[in-house]
């Protein structure tokens, strides 16, 4: 059987990672071989060791994200600062697209791989072609209407 990799896409708050947790959970429950991870993760790992920002903040709510402050600025500052303009705009604007692509495929192991935090249209393009044909791809939008769209990335977003 071909290995699946299934990414949960939407804007910031949508459920992506709850319905991620709920496919994880079955997956493990029927005895599958799981990883999951996210494009962020190597984002805040940088931030961790480049900042000092706890991970528990990285990982943490928008909230803990904006009120942790590091060189005066949040951890939700630096997050996306790593992200665009040192990740994107000075090494390759694929780069994270790049890292989950490798991870996902170096971790042969894994029959599913999931995402939950695939909100731009570059992540799920560059998805598609980086994993050709050695994994099943499939991605979910998640839409909540009762939650506003953040726009905090708006050329990335969906």
């Amino acid at each position: 059987m071909k290995r699946l990799c299934v990414l949960f896409a939407g804007n910031a708050g949508h459920g992506k990672d709850t319905a991620a947790d709920m496919l994880a959970d079955e997956a493990a429950r029927r005895g599958v071989q799981t990883l999951r991870m996210a494009f962020a993760d190597p984002i805040k790992e940088i931030a961790v060791h480049l900042l000092g920002i706890p991970l528990e903040t990285s990982y943490g709510s928008q909230q803990d994200k904006l009120d942790y402050k590091a060189y005066d600025e949040s951890a939700r500052h630096w997050l996306q600062w790593i992200g665009t303009e040192m990740g994107r705009d000075q090494v390759h604007k694929d780069i994270w697209v790049h890292r989950f692509a490798q991870k996902a495929l170096e971790r042969s192991e894994a029959e599913l791989v999931i995402g939950a935090d695939c909100r731009f249209r570059n992540e799920m393009g560059g998805m598609r072609e980086l994993l050709g044909t050695k994994m099943d791809l499939r991605i979910f939008k998640i839409v909540n209407p009762r939650v506003p769209v953040n726009m905090d990335h708006q050329r990335w977003r969906l």
